[in-house]
């Protein structure tokens, strides 16, 4: 982790396949069940993918499962944006590979928060198709 010239902490990009995913977003503590929304950004907030779904509360974390077909999307750097629906946009840093990537990566977001991704093809192979976000 390094610092800007601001002060705050740059994070690494999350890194992600260029393909179909299935992501499961282990919210942060005190997030809201309910209606939310996920974003690939591109330059000038372009979206170039976006997924919605249900959060619930399982285990007592706010747990949203949404699947996003990243492969049209070409490798660079990106922002991922998630909110639930009339919240403001929480957005990460996110970095899209070709299809090398091991099926499942960790990447800690920050102190409370982790994400894996596994792609839709690997987790076929599983029950169920899951990549975790995790406080």
């Amino acid at each position: 982790m390094s610092r800007s010239k601001r002060g705050a902490p740059t994070r690494p990009p999350l890194a992600l396949s260029a393909e179909r995913l299935a992501l499961t977003l282990l919210l942060p503590v005190g997030s809201e069940p309910g209606p939310h929304d996920v974003r690939l950004l591109g330059g000038g907030d372009q979206v170039l993918a976006q997924a919605s779904g249900q959060a619930d509360i399982r285990d007592f974390v706010t747990t949203l499962r949404v699947e996003v077909d990243l492969s049209a999307v070409a490798a660079g750097e990106y922002r991922l944006a998630v909110r639930r629906d009339g919240d403001d946009w929480s957005f990460y840093p996110a970095s899209i590979r070709m299809s090398d990537i091991p099926p499942r990566v960790l990447y800690r977001m920050t102190s409370r928060e982790w994400c894996t991704s596994e792609s839709a093809r690997s987790a076929a192979s599983k029950a169920p198709n899951t990549s975790r976000w995790r406080p």
